[in-house]
């Protein structure tokens, strides 16, 4: 019987940005604290953010697995998830502001 380890899970958040020459940049804005133990983790980290009608604001969002408690800061150590990426109006035009995503 092959029995899975429960993750550590945590989120980063970053603002897409694409300077003059097209080359997509990520910009941190944060991450949330490490739910030990849980593969339904409910984070209490929230991030405000200001909307701007006029701009298309693109985010991604990483989720990681705490490995290596001694650099929680450092991604390279900790195993990599998933992500998903997502435009602000669409969240704030939806009903509840949730967006389900694949």
């Amino acid at each position: 019987m092959d029995i899975l380890s429960k993750s550590d899970p945590f989120v980063v958040l970053y603002a897409l940005n694409e300077p003059s020459r097209g080359k997509t940049m990520k910009k941190k804005i944060g991450q949330t604290e490490v739910i030990w133990d849980n593969h339904d983790p409910d984070f209490v980290m929230q991030f405000e953010i200001d909307y701007f009608f006029e701009q298309v604001q693109k985010f991604v969002v990483e989720i990681y697995d705490m490995d290596d408690e001694s650099a929680p800061n450092d991604l390279s150590k900790q195993d990599f998830i998933g992500s998903i990426e997502f435009v602000l109006g669409h969240i704030v035009s939806s009903q509840d502001q949730r967006v389900l995503l694949p």
